[in-house]
């Protein structure tokens, strides 16, 4: 686990009498913006268990202190993965009447990030039971980014809280002009990242635990 306090000898000479807390937090909304647009942080959950009859579900953190859900990205029942559908899509391929088809799940369908309903409902419990690949970011109270992070992307991270702290206003360390230079590095770097978890994850199944780029 990388702190954020690892970021401060790259970020403190630039920002004179700059509290430390204020930039161990604006680091911490770089990281959640640039984790949350690219999607690069992605998990595999512990197995949870599925009873008979359960319509929906939603991914529990393993360390919700340190990370946030952004996005359920696959589903595994059993072990077998289940098809992404939109509730049109079933209309379609099931009839309007799909949320009341029993059986074993096949798929599932989205109803906000966090929120699956299975496809169809399960008639019996899960064996092996329910299992999530999830991306995330830090959440609030997170102490930091896994090493590989901070590893990939130290320079856009930096240069994200450079640009945002520049933006206070009448501060020592004020300077509107560096701060849009920072933040073009900084947009850079997301589409990286962006372009890194496409190439990492938009082809076949990726393996089991974190994968980084």
């Amino acid at each position: 686990m990388a702190l954020w306090s690892a970021w401060l000898p790259d970020v403190l000479p630039h920002v004179p009498n700059c509290p430390v807390p204020l930039v161990e937090h604006e680091l911490k909304r770089s990281a959640q913006v640039l984790l949350e647009a690219s999607r690069i942080w992605r998990i595999d959950l512990d197995p949870a268990a599925v009873p008979a009859a359960t319509v929906m579900l939603s991914p529990v953190m393993d360390d919700p202190d340190e990370q946030e859900l952004v996005r359920i990205e696959s589903v595994l029942f059993d072990g077998k993965p289940l098809d992404l559908r939109t509730p049109e899509e079933l209309d379609a391929e099931a009839g309007d009447n799909w949320p009341s088809h029993t059986g074993v799940p096949t798929a599932y369908t989205l109803l906000s990030p966090g929120i699956v309903r299975l496809y169809p409902v399960p008639i019996d419990a899960a064996t092996t039971g329910i299992e999530f690949r999830v991306s995330v970011k830090p959440a609030d109270t997170a102490t930091g980014v896994p090493d590989e992070i901070r590893t990939k992307y130290k320079e856009a991270l930096t240069a994200g809280a450079k640009s945002r702290l520049m933006l206070y206003k009448d501060k020592p360390w004020t300077d509107y002009n560096l701060a849009g230079v920072h933040a073009s590095a900084f947009e850079s770097g997301v589409a990286k990242a962006t372009l890194d978890a496409a190439r990492a994850f938009g082809r076949g199944r990726i393996p089991s635990r974190p994968k980084w780029c």
